[in-house]
């Protein structure tokens, strides 16, 4: 048999802002089964291109703005989503929803791509959690520690990112580097071992993800969002 998951499933959205992450548990999560059409609402929320982020107050304004051309349906997903981040800025969160049409790829070059498609943890300089939760579109995936290895963490990674980071030829310290790489968040990706199983996180669920912060008592959750390109559907997303 598997080793278990390093996630735990809670019953309804209360129980998960109370659930403690602590030890194995690295995430909870609440499988929900929401009425609506999120898919149309993407639709209509969707930029040409890129994405768009909205937090509560400029999503209702934007929804009272085109309410008159939403379906029923549409307008039962809208309530949905203003609800889930009602709960989480009531409980002390920065919630937003994100529509994304095509993702922003990391174009510079380096040996390791930081964008929301590499397999990365969170950062904070305080103790705080990460709400998500995929409306419509492909959804997000995690990854267990055991299946993964920080890219720094690779010799020749790090040697190619040392070249690349040092300005003119000149070397930096090992301290100096190590900044560079927590400034540019280049320490904060992970590549999936050969045979690594990630999971998904399931559409409609809202989920909770332990972040890296000074002193944190588990390992952060590795995760990562799938590519989209005009050829897919919009993403709708909440982020916390």
């Amino acid at each position: 048999m598997g080793q278990a998951r390093p996630f735990v499933e809670v019953a309804d959205v209360a129980a998960l802002l109370a659930c403690p992450l602590r030890g194995r548990v690295q995430a909870a999560v609440c499988r929900r089964e929401l009425s609506g059409d999120f898919a149309a609402l993407a639709l209509a929320l969707a930029p040409p291109a890129g994405m768009c982020e909205l937090d509560l107050a400029s999503l209702t304004a934007t929804i009272a703005t085109m309410s008159s051309t939403f379906t029923a349906r549409m307008m039962v997903a809208a309530d949905a989503i203003l609800a889930d981040l009602l709960t989480l800025e009531d409980a002390g969160g920065a919630p937003s929803l994100s529509c994304v049409r095509t993702s922003r790829h990391d174009e510079r070059g380096l040996p390791i791509a930081v964008d929301v498609m590499s397999f990365h943890v969170d950062r904070a300089p305080h103790e705080v959690d990460t709400y998500l939760c995929t409306y419509a579109g492909a959804c997000s995936e995690g990854l267990e520690h055991r299946d993964a290895e920080r890219f720094v963490d690779d010799p020749a990674v790090r040697a190619a990112l040392r070249a690349a980071l040092t300005a003119d030829g000149q070397r930096i310290d090992d301290d100096a580097f190590n900044e560079a790489l927590a400034d540019e968040s280049l320490d904060l990706h992970y590549r999936a071992k050969p045979g690594a199983q990630p999971w998904s996180f399931g559409v409609g669920a809202l989920w909770k993800l332990s972040t890296l912060w000074p002193g944190c008592r588990v390992p952060p959750t590795i995760h990562r969002a799938p590519p989209t390109t005009l050829a897919d559907p919009p993403r709708l997303l909440l982020i916390a």
